[in-house]
């Protein structure tokens, strides 16, 4: 929680305090008149003269008494229904009917143009930016100093806000602004803070999960508002609470909540801008890689087998001793493996711990299946690799990988095909390739997925024949099952470019 300065009590509490002081002397003023003018009632005796200015004046006692009671309570429910004054003495009201009506946007500018400490913005496209003018004036009172500006936007790529956008669509009104608006003002906003230098008093990122509120905060004010379903965010009434407040203390704790947890997972936008509008490659080393493979067991002849062709035993991570170690190529690195999601790069390690939540949910929906005819296949899946192919006859691995396309493939970052480091060689259809790769980052997918166990991907094409025969020869020696179970999968990664691959954790399947 933003730390709280010193500052006057609000009203309403300085309102209390008054008219406690000025109740408790009014009713004992009452009481006191009452009691003697009972006593003289009872004993039957008039009321001496001295004393009726001070009997005649208890009517007015207790109209003030009533007065300050209602006077009282009003000022107890006030701030539910009224408004306070902040620390820059801006008058903020509790609710305003929309977020986007003239007299919230004019508070929270005013707010924002007075702030000294912080200023957090969160929201899909954040119409408060939408001025220009106003956005420059705010980015250049963030780099002078006066305050820190951390702005979080909607990611126009990511399913989840695509989901949303669509939703809104489905409204009685139309998105003024939707997904090319959103690319546009994130555009704007990064010109602007590229044009003061990048300043380090101001950040602008990127949350890529289903947007559900807005949340602004303003050193000690925060203003929250939802999103509807099928309505635009403009439509929303916005809520406004303060940690000079303690009533507001429950929610305030909440708000600190969910404001840490977006920028936790918040994408930083220059890393984005960098991959998503590359001029020439960008360096994998700055993203995060995460693959999904089946791996067989550890003891079963198969593993054994392509292990020792391969070279390096990604189960233990370590090398062996390959004969054909000239002939293996890159496929060693990976280890034996049957690729059920291509090495994928992601933005951040919270896009990669969303993902690997979302593959194990699926994992819980598939039961453990088989795949069958084992058989090596020479050319395949390109003219200079030799592969041991399989059948699906459940379709459950097809489906599966289905699945991961959409729901995988399509939060990704990059690949080795979008970053240049693996070629495009399976397909003489090459614009469909490339497409593949530009929508989902990889080419080999859907109808051209072609399940398989690579064991060489550098043999010459006049070695071919020899290599197979030789590979061919050992792998009936070595394997006699031509079927293997699919129980678990794995999740593969590396820590830095230069790193072997390994298991990261291994999941099952229902």
């Amino acid at each position: 929680m933003p730390e709280s300065l010193p500052t006057k009590p609000p009203f309403n509490e300085i309102a209390l305090e008054a008219i406690k002081k000025i109740q408790q002397p009014l009713l004992l003023y009452g009481i006191v008149v009452s009691i003697l003018l009972i006593f003289l009632l009872v004993m039957g005796r008039d009321v001496p003269s001295g004393l009726r200015p001070i009997v005649f004046a208890l009517p007015g006692i207790v109209c003030l008494i009533a007065i300050s009671h209602f006077t009282l309570e009003y000022f107890k429910r006030r701030p539910a229904i009224d408004s306070h004054s902040d620390i820059s003495g801006v008058s903020v009201k509790r609710v305003f009917a929309r977020s986007d009506s003239a007299e919230f946007c004019s508070c929270i500018e005013s707010l924002i143009r007075h702030s000294h400490r912080l200023v957090v913005l969160i929201g899909t496209g954040l119409n408060i930016l939408q001025r220009d003018p106003f956005a420059e004036e705010v980015m250049k009172r963030a780099t002078e100093g006066h305050c820190r500006l951390e702005i979080y936007l909607a990611d126009p790529s990511s399913p989840d806000v695509e989901v949303r956008l669509i939703e809104e669509e489905l409204g009685d009104t139309s998105p003024p602004v939707g997904q090319p608006g959103l690319s546009r003002r994130l555009n704007t906003l990064m010109r602007l803070w590229e044009r003061s230098g990048y300043s380090e008093d101001i950040s602008i990122n990127l949350f890529t999960h289903y947007p559900t509120f807005a949340l602004l905060i303003v050193d000690n004010e925060y203003f929250f508002y939802p999103y509807g379903y099928a309505t635009l965010g403009n439509f929303s009434p916005v809520l406004q609470f303060s940690s000079n407040r303690q009533q507001d203390d429950g929610i305030i704790e909440f708000l600190e909540k969910q404001y840490k947890r977006i920028k936790a997972s918040a994408l930083d936008t220059r890393i984005v801008f960098s991959v998503r509008n590359k001029p020439k490659p960008v360096d994998a080393g700055v993203l995060h890689p995460l693959a999904v493979y089946f791996i067989p067991p550890e003891d079963s002849d198969l593993y054994k087998f392509g292990t020792e062709v391969l070279g390096y035993d990604i189960r233990r991570g370590r090398s062996v001793a390959s004969h054909w170690a000239a002939q293996v190529g890159g496929a060693r690195d990976f280890g034996f493996h049957l690729t059920m999601s291509d090495v994928l790069y992601f933005f951040n390690p919270a896009e990669v711990a969303r993902v690997k939540v979302e593959v194990e949910f699926l994992a819980k929906e598939f039961r453990a299946f088989v795949i069958n005819d084992l058989c090596l296949a020479t050319s395949f899946p390109d003219d200079a690799s030799l592969s041991i192919t399989v059948k699906d006859p459940s379709g459950r691995l097809e489906a599966f990988h289905h699945e991961l396309v959409q729901r995988v493939y399509r939060r990704a970052a990059a690949s080795n095909y979008s970053l240049h480091l693996a070629d495009l060689t399976r397909d003489p259809d090459v614009d469909r390739a490339r497409l593949m790769v530009k929508r989902y980052k990889a080419p080999y997918i859907l109808h051209r997925y072609y399940p398989h166990f690579t064991l060489l991907t550098q043999v010459a094409p006049e070695e071919q024949a020899r290599t197979s025969v030789e590979i061919e020869r050992l792998f009936l020696e070595r394997v006699k099952d031509r079927e293997v179970r699919v129980e678990k999968l794995a999740f593969i990664s590396r820590s830095s470019i230069n790193a072997p691959w390994v298991i990261e954790k291994e999941i099952d399947l229902a």
